[in-house]
């Protein structure tokens, strides 16, 4: 009698190996059946897609996973994952250990199926997708499980719920995906936004904010804008006078006590801009002429102290009415 189940068993085997492999090369729309889970049922197990983001180009690997199966285990299964193709193209597929899988499938999915006579239980992998990314900045694409075949060593359907995943750009290649990168161009895996903006201090030209939304355009000298106007006191400004362009206000109101000034207008670092900084402008005009230039009071990094220096400072001046600034972006 046990021969007799034995012989019966290795049959089922044989005969279930056989619909995988159909399975596994069933051309699209060849009308496979889909076994679901009855309605109330306690899952056995759950099939997972990870997820993944990549810059243009670059290839990531993404695992399909059965998860929490119970005894006796998985004896057969085929599942398919869909991909979206205006994102990604699935390159390879790497399946697990005695199984098999069909990187080609459609072109939009991929099928992964297998067969253990001996079952597998708790986390079994079940293949491994090499997907390459295609799509433009900010774009997201779901990657879809679909099972058509999950049973166990003997024959009875698992009941299971799926799980599916994402792949989304990342254009600059720091981990971070475009649709939360707050630099999505610019390589920034700590996502440092200092003014806390919105934007990134790596594609933040104005780091601290202390051009208080003032902008200009200038085509020549230290820090031409290249384009269409940008903050006044940019970083590229900041640097060339010597100020901190991660800081937009002196830390204390005692003039000239610290050894790095804050805001490239605040010439006296009080965290005023007032008359006695223009005063303080129109000494070094006088200065220049006389062959004196410090670059200290030249706020358009022309290589001159003149009339336009003095122009930026009346702005702020007149912009902030003498007010002092908060110490905190």
């Amino acid at each position: 009698m046990g021969e007799i189940k034995q012989r019966q068993g290795q049959r089922w085997l044989s005969v279930h190996w056989l619909v995988v492999l159909l399975l596994l090369a069933a051309a699209a729309g060849a009308g496979s059946i889909f076994w679901a889970m009855p309605s109330g049922a306690t899952p056995d197990a759950v099939i997972a897609i990870g997820s993944a983001s990549a810059a243009p180009s670059q290839q990531v690997n993404v695992s399909l996973e059965a998860q929490a199966v119970p005894s006796p285990g998985v004896g057969a299964f085929v599942v398919d994952v869909g991909y979206d193709p205006a994102v990604v193209e699935a390159v390879g597929c790497q399946a697990a250990p005695g199984f098999v899988c069909n990187v080609a499938y459609t072109a939009a999915s991929v099928r992964c199926g297998g067969f253990d006579p001996f079952g597998r239980t708790d986390s079994v992998s079940l293949c491994t997708i090499a997907f390459r990314a295609l799509g433009q900045m900010e774009r997201c694409g779901a990657l879809t499980v679909a099972v058509a075949e999950l049973v166990d060593v003997n024959g009875a359907l698992l009941g299971h719920t799926t799980s599916d995943g994402a792949f989304c750009m990342d254009v600059d290649g720091d981990g971070v995906t475009d649709v939360a990168d707050n630099c999505p161009s610019a390589a920034n895996a700590d996502q440092t936004d200092g003014d806390r903006d919105g934007q990134g201090d790596a594609c933040d030209p104005d780091d601290d904010n202390d051009s208080l939304g003032q902008t200009r355009a200038q085509a020549a000298g230290g820090c031409p804008t290249d384009g269409p106007p940008l903050p006044t006191f940019r970083d590229c400004i900041e640097l060339f006078v010597g100020t901190d362009p991660l800081d937009g206000c002196a830390d204390t109101t005692t003039a000239r006590d610290e050894a790095v000034d804050k805001m490239p207008a605040d010439l006296n670092d009080d965290r005023k801009v007032n008359k006695t900084d223009v005063s303080m402008m129109k000494q070094a005009i006088k200065a220049n002429s006389q062959g004196n230039y410090d670059k200290r009071f030249d706020l358009d990094a022309s290589g001159r102290v003149d009339s336009t220096d003095l122009s930026i400072l009346n702005g702020y001046a007149n912009l902030t009415r003498g007010k002092a600034c908060s110490v905190t972006p």
